[in-house]
């Protein structure tokens, strides 16, 4: 009896230890990092994007605050920005020759509110200094203002780097920057604003 619980144990940790690498994710190749965390982008799914990239990462911010909880005021314009993200076009294939260093040719075609921005930016300065309606400091108004227009369409190529941090496939801000700016549409130098007013 003991002899067959002995097998019978055996036989299971054999089990158990073959099925555990079929759990695991297949790993993916760069290029398919780059899609994958590009798709997650465009549907709005922030855990999806969560594995690909780092703690210091601007699309944190972006997706967080789209939380009222988070983002406030702002949350609507975050919301409305990932809604125009479904437009997103992105081609990716790995660099032959590159391989070890993880590099992708990259070309995103995104839309891009940066101008968009300015521009209700100064309008709403104007109206303020005219009539003294408070326009200016009603940054998530004018902000969502410009959200409602076109906006412009911005391609742009990159050689990105994926990189392999703890095991898992991460994309890094600072080597990716410029990437990650587009990826946020014209919004990354207003995630960190904030209006203040000052009475006398």
């Amino acid at each position: 009896m003991k002899k067959q619980l002995i097998s019978l144990t055996a036989i299971l940790c054999l089990l158990l230890t073959a099925c555990g690498p079929l759990a695991k994710t297949e790993t993916l190749s760069d290029e398919e990092v780059v899609n994958t965390l590009v798709q997650a982008v465009q549907q709005g799914d922030y855990e999806g994007i969560k594995p690909y990239i780092s703690d210091d990462n601007p699309l944190h911010q972006l997706f967080s605050g789209t939380d009222d909880a988070v983002g406030g005021d702002m949350a609507p314009v975050y919301r409305a920005w990932l809604e125009k993200a479904n437009a997103l076009i992105c081609t990716a294939k790995t660099v032959e020759g590159k391989e070890t260093w993880g590099t992708v040719e990259t070309t995103l075609t995104a839309p891009n509110y940066y101008n968009a921005f300015h521009d209700a930016m100064s309008a709403a300065l104007e109206e303020d200094v005219e009539t003294g309606s408070g326009a200016f400091y009603d940054m998530p108004g004018w902000m969502s203002a410009a959200l409602e227009g076109e906006g412009e369409t911005q391609e742009e190529s990159w050689q990105l780097h994926v990189g392999n941090r703890d095991g898992e496939m991460v994309m890094d801000t600072n080597t990716n920057r410029q990437f990650f700016t587009a990826l946020c549409g014209g919004l990354k130098s207003y995630l960190d604003a904030s209006m203040t007013t000052c009475t006398f």
